[in-house]
């Protein structure tokens, strides 16, 4: 894919994801790969932190039923008032 090729689809991307936050209140990894194929959400956060929009990073950790540690992921948002304070 040629360089101006691969910015229109991040530009796409991003105003997907800026879209998804929107409307859902966060995107995960796992949500932006099934929901419009994009493969490197942290890149395209990186993109849209550039571009001045303030997105938060929170950790999520999971466990299993009987209480063991599962793994973690990121879950990002737009940031808000409180988020600011």
């Amino acid at each position: 894919m040629k360089g101006t090729e691969k910015s229109k689809k991040n530009d796409t991307q991003c105003e997907l994801i800026l879209r998804y936050m929107d409307e859902h209140g966060s995107i995960t990894s796992l949500e932006a790969m099934k929901n419009f194929g994009c493969m490197r959400l942290a890149s395209r956060i990186t993109d849209l932190r550039k571009r001045g929009y303030m997105i938060v990073r929170n950790m999520v950790t999971t466990y299993y039923e009987d209480g063991s540690y599962k793994g973690h992921y990121a879950e990002y948002h737009l940031a808000t008032e409180d988020d600011l304070l």
